[in-house]
């Protein structure tokens, strides 16, 4: 079996890059980015890849209409959806699975994103957390606009609340969440929450004290995952580092100001799971 490289994916504008990423890179093709056609008429929001090698872009027009864009190859991006309210998020749930929220209610398609068909009329999330919970039984946790994270199993099942964070926080706050099966964590403002019981119950189990949590990425969905947090102190954010599903926070003093995103890759051919990193940031606050 070949091993697969880790491939790094970013969005720039109208296009999409792309370029391996490897331990020990080979000098001649270490810098080397793969570059798509471009999306005429739209700013790229994000990208994703629903199973090998077929990517969907989330883009927005200057008309304020939503579209999505379909690549097999990543070289031409054909529209395969278009939404005249805001999508808020796309949100990978399996191989050729994914689902969005919009103004307007959820949307789901199970063929790489080639067709969405409406799913339901849940609030808005901007962010969410996809657990495994049983054979083709997914247990979605989203963090709706209006502070407040809900719950429903895909591909059957309805929205249930079962979380208010507005209820123990009204000051400054993102849509912070992620999680696997060994728990949920949820940014509320300076504290990160967790559920380790699919949502039943909930702790606070850090308080960043004047800092506010921006963003929660889990390295996968496994009963041992890592967890990178980011939060916010006066415009300057920071990364923290939680093995034990927020039990224990330490700083990442190498990185400053992390700008757009992080995600997290497991690469495939490998015997073991090898978590991987990827951030927009800076070394240091002057670089």
């Amino acid at each position: 079996m070949t091993e697969e490289k880790t491939r790094l994916t970013i969005s720039v504008a109208d296009r999409v890059f792309e370029r391996p990423v490897e331990t020990e890179p080979d000098m001649q093709d270490q810098d080397t980015w793969r570059m798509s056609s471009p999306i005429p008429g739209a700013i790229i929001i994000n990208t994703w890849e629903l199973y090998h090698l077929q990517k969907i872009v989330l883009a927005a027009t200057e008309t304020g209409h939503y579209q999505i864009f379909r690549s097999v190859d990543m070289k031409r991006f054909a529209r395969v959806h278009d939404h005249s309210s805001e999508i808020f998020n796309i949100y990978y749930i399996d191989e050729g699975v994914a689902v969005f929220s919009a103004t307007d209610g959820w949307w789901d398609t199970g063929d790489t994103g080639l067709n969405w068909d409406y799913l339901d009329d849940g609030v808005g999330a901007r962010a969410a957390a996809v657990l495994p919970y049983d054979d083709a039984d997914w247990l979605i946790f989203a963090y709706g606009i209006d502070k407040k994270v809900y719950a429903r199993h895909y591909p059957t099942g309805t929205w249930a609340e079962v979380y208010d964070a507005a209820a123990v926080w009204s000051g400054k706050w993102w849509p912070a969440i992620a999680g696997g099966v060994a728990g949920v964590l949820v940014g509320v403002g300076p504290y990160l929450v967790r559920t380790d019981t699919l949502g039943s119950s909930w702790q606070i189990v850090q308080d960043f004290g004047d800092r506010v949590i921006k963003s929660i990425i889990v390295s996968s969905r496994s009963n041992m995952p890592v967890y990178l947090i980011e939060t916010d102190l006066d415009g300057k954010s920071e990364m923290w580092w939680t093995y034990d599903v927020g039990d224990s926070v330490t700083l990442n003093e190498t990185r400053f100001d992390v700008v757009d995103d992080a995600q997290a890759v497991i690469p495939t051919g490998q015997g073991a799971e090898v978590p991987t990193f990827a951030v927009f940031g800076r070394r240091t606050p002057e670089s």
